[in-house]
């Protein structure tokens, strides 16, 4: 196990590819069911469970050395933060959730969808220097473990890392209200905005109506590592 840094009675762990089931578990128990688009599509765990959706997002994270995992004492997943990496030029670098968006049905592909359309382009937003980017695919956090700063020291948690590594920004897709302010306050920019009330399907109704009455759009935003 390798160990970055604890806290409290949590270790902040290296992810690894064993860690795949125990990832893949706690994202279709906790990131389905709290995710504000999700709740508002209704997800269910076969949608998320999709081969391309959010399994595909955890084996491409996994295959980079940057993703971590949270753990309590019981050795139990509190918080996952997945980090893909994306390179300028890569045919598969500029869209990545339109990987196999046909395959998903419901739910999978209304999200799918929408990922699609924030990531589109992604390349002529960041500085022309940047040609190698950290995409931060998911982070997520077990609610009874929020509001104790869990989120922000993942994301503050390995720069330098990243950094060493060749990477000169970070890119994500931020989707729910609280991760929203936790980037912006971090000194993310924001390179797209989608209000919800402006992505509607074919009978002009509004997919996204978000349960927590607080997230009303989506953006798209950048850190640079330069």
């Amino acid at each position: 196990m390798n160990i970055i840094m604890s806290q409290d009675d949590l270790a902040f762990v290296r992810a690894e590819e064993q860690d795949y089931d125990r990832i893949l578990r706690f994202l279709m128990d906790h990131f389905r069911v709290n995710e504000p688009i999700s709740e508002a599509v209704k997800l269910t765990e076969e949608e998320g469970m999709i081969d391309c959706f959010i399994p595909y997002m955890v084996r491409k994270s996994l295959a980079h050395p940057f993703s971590i995992i949270v753990l309590n004492g019981k050795d139990e997943i509190v918080a996952v933060y997945l980090m893909s990496v994306t390179e300028r030029g890569n045919s598969h670098s500029n869209s990545d959730a339109e990987e196999s968006t046909t395959e998903m049905t419901g739910g999978a592909a209304k999200i799918g969808k929408f990922l699609d359309h924030m990531e589109d382009g992604y390349w002529e937003l960041v500085p022309k220097s940047a040609v190698k980017l950290a995409k931060l695919e998911i982070i997520s956090v077990r609610g009874d473990q929020t509001r104790k700063g869990i989120a922000n020291k993942l994301i503050n948690l390995d720069l330098e890392n990243l950094r060493n590594m060749g990477c000169q920004g970070i890119i994500t897709v931020a989707s729910a209200f609280n991760s929203q302010n936790l980037f912006l306050k971090n000194e993310y920019k924001i390179l797209k905005e989608v209000k919800h009330e402006d992505w509607r399907d074919e009978n002009d109704q509004q997919i996204f109506v978000c349960p927590d009455n607080k997230t009303n759009r989506a953006i798209l935003v950048y850190k640079d590592l330069l």
